[in-house]
């Protein structure tokens, strides 16, 4: 959901994302270099805050044991699935993270 998300309406062009343009009412401008508005920096800080917690959330969810609903944990039926998640889900807040310091 978050990658379908971040390549059709958030994708990056030279005058900033769908999102950006619509929402926030900024135009990114390559001639002139302004400041990018608080609003725009507070959407950016947003994404970056859900993403990181939806990974986190999803880490959770595939390590969580089940032992009030009597269903069988993810690691016991699909041990496939929990390392995948645990992996894609860490690479990705690893790398969420590295771009946001460097967008600082």
């Amino acid at each position: 959901m978050i990658v379908a998300y971040n390549m059709t309406l958030n994708r990056q062009t030279a005058k900033g994302s769908i999102i950006i343009r619509v929402c926030c009412l900024w135009t990114r401008n390559p001639a002139n270099s302004q400041p990018v508005p608080c609003r725009v920096w507070f959407y950016n800080a947003c994404v970056t805050v859900f993403t990181v917690a939806w990974n986190l959330i999803g880490m959770y969810w595939s390590t969580a044991e089940n032992e009030n609903s009597g269903l069988p944990s993810c690691r016991e039926v699909t041990p496939g699935l929990q390392a995948s998640v645990l992996a894609y889900a860490s690479l990705s807040i690893f790398f969420t993270l590295f771009i946001a310091v460097f967008m600082i």
